[in-house]
């Protein structure tokens, strides 16, 4: 071909000229000819001088950017450029013919190289019909678009850019520009105006911006054996225009001398050169170019043939060309999936007539859903009058019903003239298909007859659509009417049984199964082991995997899902090994399990035993497949182990949304929101658009690591964000202990017509009760009841815990008594409740009437109870609570456990409590303060600071509280040095910034001591110098060690800070007193009382002691200094004793019999 060019290069122009000024010889020898030729075509460009020109840049190592529509398209070519040589190779997925798309990937493109230095424009659209034979002009537009528009626009968005390095436009034009060629009339315009466009263009950049137009003739690929792309993916192929024995110019050449001429800075690129003579044809005589090209391409008495897809015309109104065996008169042949139209290799419907043969065509349309090849069979049929013909009707009803055309189903269904139980089957197929249970129901009840087919296929939508309950009811009927069950059917029933978790219908069915005898069939036992797996009956699913005879994949993979499912971690794996030994087909999808089993941990084993499956999975040849990279992915993520997800990631072929997610979710629970972020930003640049799982894996990680306010920054970024991105910012504010950024996030919600769910009002609820927003908690409860919310448990237990942190108790049990179910969390709620507003007598009778509801309290039940028992001291009742613990089996639980202690602590019992703590196995931070505490609640500072010690020596670090506990302790049993000393090492052993706490328990420490000056360089030092409760404890050891001139420091500085608090003006009145300054006393005393300052009487109180019987109750009767009389009788079994502050207080103390 290449020696045949070079000879026409050389012949062809003289021989034009001749013939141009011997016009008529020419002419007359054209005609001469016209016996020999039929038929001339012409081939425009497809997607193969566009991959080529790629891999020309490929080979120059550039750095390349493609474009397309589809991104999958993209991939292979992208991965061949780089073997050819390419730097860096991105895809991105975009319509050229959106302005919004081509701004996009030019921006893209700038964030990743930082560049633009060619533009390759080589989209287009060509057509092979008639202009006269269209009827639908819809196409017009579309043309147009992608060959004119589709080159223009992304030439608008990156010329700024191709100034500033005066790079170059490159232009894929076409001899159709100038050379009239019927059936691309409307493609030759585009060509036109393109080229047109491109030469104005070039004037007007005055060559700060190069533009190259390749024009291209013939040139060879798939498409010049008569191939043409009518739509993306749509073919069609004569058999007379595949016979045509032809060949054009080499595409990589092509390509080869486009990039050439393009980097030189040519002007234009012409290939073949020959086609240049028929421009001077053009141009000088055009009437001989057109007539030569009607004598040669339209002869007269040859009908024209045309494409039929793109016209709009009916495949039956246009007649087929006489004489001539056309591809596909046999069955009906078709390739890929359905777009608009089928993607098919046309045929006409020139065929026979027989029944037999049309139900074969519509059974070959069925399986291919080939919609409008099956519409051409309809109208034939229509048009043959078989519309009597049953068959014929059934197969159209189903070809209908799987093309999603149920309402053309049902007229067809109308019209059969004597329908069987297969036209019955047939209808009622199409609207199950179509999810319309309704209809589908009433044309159940209708038939006439029913078979195992008729109850299968109602029995599976209603599971399918969600009504599982009434398709267990409809299988009892099903079982009435005495029909046999099927393995379709038990497969149904036993889906539904396993999302009605109905273990006992399940059983029954198991029963059936092996009655009719499926108990072998491995499709039924399948359903059977997947059924007992979601009903977390293991023990069941073993005896049933046991007892299969040939597991396959399917049994396997269910088996470890299951076990996986309740958290069988091991024994899951043990399941996988067994499926290696005994050789079973192990498919991508079985690997995907095994690895989902892996993500869950459990064993230490468990992560190396991940990456013998990552290397079988490389052994098996599936290192490409998507959903498995994708599958090791989560697995390495949920692992912690990020550099080998990182490895994966790295070496994966092709990537989706999912896989990004994935990757910036590891990162998010490592609390690495900046490598989280990072991701995210690489996603964007390759053309990925983030879902609404990205933004919430993203929030996630910003709130993991602490950074909300990146987190705020990219929900605010965020177009609309989705309901769920809304709850996963609230609980971030949340998280971050940010109440009051929470409540004005969710008013801002509110603005956004946004309907909050479940969720969202949980969130905001425990916003406002840590606010103690009564007003807002009301406003949240109103419009809880607006959406439907407020009987839902978990709505109901936030309302109940605003209401009680704000002293509504009322208001809480009202709700918690109008609720219609109730749960553990609603009586956990009320309890808390109860505790909150020290009404614990009360949390005591919730918790006794929960058990009696055959209520199990849970590990937060017994700890909030527990709390109960340490505030009323009783030490009875926290017995009786540890042994419902112990009977339960929650006795080694950490929080519960911490919860004993304490209560054992503060009822006294602090060798119970220390018993009960070395008998833990387990023990955190929170153990160990609990402890600690509990010595220092009881004046054991020796024993507090050896505990201290020895949680330094097992390895658990202290935490601010621990130091507030051991301090605490140092300071109640006047261990003065060694408080110090734990002191100071706070900041230099442990990284712990002294915070209030801990300043005020070291104050008191030294002030207990009389260590004054060290207290007054401490005080001096901190930064908490405005607190009062420090200046209050200073007054206090003031007054113990009679320093006059510290304590008016003190009480100057409480006077200051705190006019309205007696206890400032009480403790300096009395060190006066104790002093003999009765003056001085006084004079704070009537300061006291210029300023309004009231003292609450307090009082102790403790159980009563065996010695003393229960009848007796010591009654303090107490005169405060307003002279008012306190009656504490009110409160039976308990004594109480008070501290006199004032010697004038007059104290009657008496027994009295109740």
């Amino acid at each position: 071909m290449d020696l045949m060019n070079s000879l026409l290069n050389l012949v062809v122009p003289p021989t034009s000229l001749m013939m141009v000024a011997f016009a008529w010889p020419g002419i007359c020898f054209l005609k001469a000819c016209e016996w020999l030729t039929t038929t001339l075509l012409h081939h425009h460009q497809d997607m193969e001088d566009r991959v080529q020109i790629a891999y020309e840049y490929g080979k120059r190592r550039a750095n390349l950017v493609l474009v397309a529509r589809r991104e999958q398209r993209l991939v292979g070519i992208a991965e061949n450029a780089r073997l050819l040589g390419a730097n860096h190779v991105i895809t991105i997925a975009a319509d050229v013919v959106k302005e919004d798309d081509c701004t996009r990937f030019v921006q893209q493109t700038i964030q990743h190289f930082g560049r633009v230095d060619h533009l390759v424009n080589t989209v287009s659209l060509g057509h092979t019909f008639y202009f006269d034979e269209v009827a639908d002009t819809s196409v017009f537009p579309l043309l147009l678009d992608i060959n004119f528009w589709g080159n223009v626009y992304p030439t608008f968005v990156a010329l700024p850019y191709l100034r500033q390095t005066k790079g170059r436009i490159i232009i894929n034009a076409s001899v159709e520009n100038w050379l009239p060629l019927p059936r691309m009339s409307l493609y030759a315009a585009a060509k036109a105006a393109l080229v047109n466009f491109y030469e104005t263009l070039r004037f007007e950049l005055n060559d700060e911006v190069g533009v190259t137009i390749a024009t291209h003739g013939w040139i060879g690929s798939e498409m010049i054996s008569g191939k043409f792309m009518v739509e993306e993916g749509a073919e069609m192929q004569w058999k007379e225009e595949r016979e045509v024995h032809v060949s054009g110019e080499s595409v990589e050449e092509f390509a080869r001398l486009i990039v050439s001429g393009a980097c030189r800075g040519d002007a234009y690129v012409k290939f073949p050169s020959w086609y240049d003579i028929f421009l001077l044809f053009r141009v000088f005589t055009p009437n001989i170019l057109n007539w030569a090209f009607k004598l040669l391409i339209s002869p007269q008495g040859v009908p024209r043939t045309s494409s039929l897809l793109g016209t709009g015309r009916p495949v039956a109104e246009m007649p087929p060309p006489p004489g001539k065996a056309l591809v596909g008169s046999g069955p009906v042949t078709f390739s890929g999936q359905s777009s608009p139209q089928m993607q098919l290799n046309f045929f006409w419907v020139f065929m026979e007539t027989s029944v037999p043969h049309l139900a074969n065509l519509l059974q070959n349309c069925i399986s291919k859903k080939a919609l409008l090849a099956g519409k051409v069979l309809h109208a034939r049929i229509f048009r043959l009058s078989l519309f009597s013909d049953t068959l014929l009707c059934n197969h159209l009803i189903e070809l209908y019903s799987k093309c999603d055309g149920v309402s053309h189903a049902y007229q067809v269904f109308c019209k059969i003239p004597q329908r069987n139980i297969y036209s019955w089957n047939a209808i009622l197929g199409a609207y199950c298909r179509d999810s319309n249970l309704r209809d589908a129901y009433k044309l159940f009840v209708q038939m006439p007859e029913r078979n195992t087919v008729s109850w299968n296929t109602i029995i599976s939508t209603m599971v399918r659509t969600g009504f599982e309950q009434q398709a267990l009811y409809t299988f009892d009927s099903m079982m009435l009417e005495g029909l046999k069950p099927s393995h379709i059917t038990f497969a149904s029933i036993f889906s539904a049984c396993a999302a009605l978790s109905d273990a006992e219908f399940g059983r029954r069915s198991h029963g059936l199964v092996v009655k009719v005898g499926l108990d072998k069939n491995l499709y039924a036992v399948n359903a059977l082991l997947c059924m007992y797996s979601k009903c977390e009956l293991i023990s069941d699913a073993i005896r049933v995997f046991k007892d299969i005879p040939d597991p396959n994949e399917v049994t396997f993979t269910t088996m470890m899902g299951g076990l996986a499912r309740t958290n069988q971690v091991r024994e899951a794996s043990e399941v996988c090994r067994l499926m290696l030994r005994k050789g079973i087909h192990i498919d991508s999808v079985s690997l995907s399990t095994i690895l989902g089993v892996c993500s869950k941990g459990g064993f230490e084993e468990i992560g190396l035993y991940g990456k013998e499956i990552h290397t079988l999975s490389i052994k098996l040849g599936f290192e490409k497949d998507l959903h498995l990279n994708n599958s090791l992915l989560d697995m390495y993520a949920k692992t912690g182990d990020m550099d080998s997800a990182e490895n994966v990631f790295a070496n994966m072929l092709q990537l989706s949304v999912v896989s990004w997610n994935i990757m910036i979710s590891g990162y998010g629970n490592k609390c690495k929101s900046d490598k989280a972020l990072e991701y995210l930003q690489r996603m964007q640049s390759y053309g990925f658009e983030p879902d609404d799982v990205t933004y919430i894996n993203m929030l996630a990680a910003c709130v993991k690591s602490g950074d909300v306010s990146t987190g705020r920054y990219i929900f605010d970024s965020m177009s609309c964000p989705s309901l769920t991105s809304w709850n996963a910012m609230l609980s971030g504010y949340i998280q971050n202990a940010d109440h009051k950024e929470a409540v004005e996030l969710f008013r801002k919600m509110q603005f956004q017509w946004l309907h909050p769910d479940r969720t969202t009002l949980a969130i905001i609820l425990s916003s406002c009760a840590e606010m103690g927003l009564l007003e807002a908690g009301k406003e949240v409860h109103a419009c809880s009841q607006k959406s439907g919310l407020h009987n839902d448990a978990y709505v109901a237990s936030g309302l109940i815990n605003v209401y009680s942190k704000c002293g509504e108790i009322e208001l809480a049990k009202h709700i918690f008594n109008k609720l219609p179910e109730l749960d553990v969390v609603c009586w956990n709620s009320m309890i808390v409740g109860f505790s909150i507003n020290s009404l614990d007598d009360e949390a005591f009778t919730f918790y006794k009437q929960m058990r009696e509801f055959a209520f199990i309290p849970s590990e937060f039940s017994y700890a909030s109870i527990l709390n109960s028992c340490a505030k009323l001291s009783s030490l009875l009742q926290g017995q009786q609570i540890h042994a419902q613990i112990t009977k339960d089996g929650l006795v080694d639980d950490i929080f519960v456990g911490s919860s004993l202690i304490e209560m054992y602590c503060k009822c006294g019992g602090v060798d119970g409590a220390r018993c009960f703590f070395d008998m833990m196995p387990f023990k955190n931070t929170v153990t160990w303060n609990a402890m600690i505490h509990g010595y220092a609640h009881n004046g054991c500072g020796n024993e507090a600071v050896s505990l201290y010690k020895e949680m330094i020596q097992s390895g658990e670090k202290p935490d601010d509280i621990t130091f507030v506990a051991v301090l605490t302790a140092c300071s109640h049993s006047a261990l003065v040095d060694e408080g110090v000393e734990i002191f100071n090492s706070m900041q230099q052993k442990y990284g712990t910034a002294p915070m209030l706490d801990h300043y005020t328990c070291i104050i008191d420490c030294l002030g207990r001591a009389g260590r004054f000056d060290e207290a007054e360089v401490i005080l001096d030092s901190m930064p908490y110098k405005d607190d009062p409760v420090v200046w209050e404890v200073v007054l206090s050891s003031c007054r113990i060690h009679a320093n006059l001139n510290l304590a008016r420091r003190a009480a100057e500085e409480l006077f200051r800070l705190d006019p309205q608090n007696s206890a400032s003006y009480v403790l300096l009145a009395n060190m006066y007193s104790s002093m003999g300054r009765w003056d001085d006393a006084r004079h704070v005393r009537d300061m006291m009382s210029d300023k309004q300052v009231r003292k609450d009487p307090g009082y102790s109180w403790s159980e009563c002691k065996e010695g003393m019987e229960n009848s007796d109750l010591a009654l303090i009767m107490v005169n405060s200094p307003d002279h008012s009389w306190m009656d504490l009788s009110e409160m039976p079994a308990y004594c109480f004793f008070i501290k006199l502050e004032f010697d004038h207080i007059l104290l009657g103390v008496w027994t009295t019999q109740i």
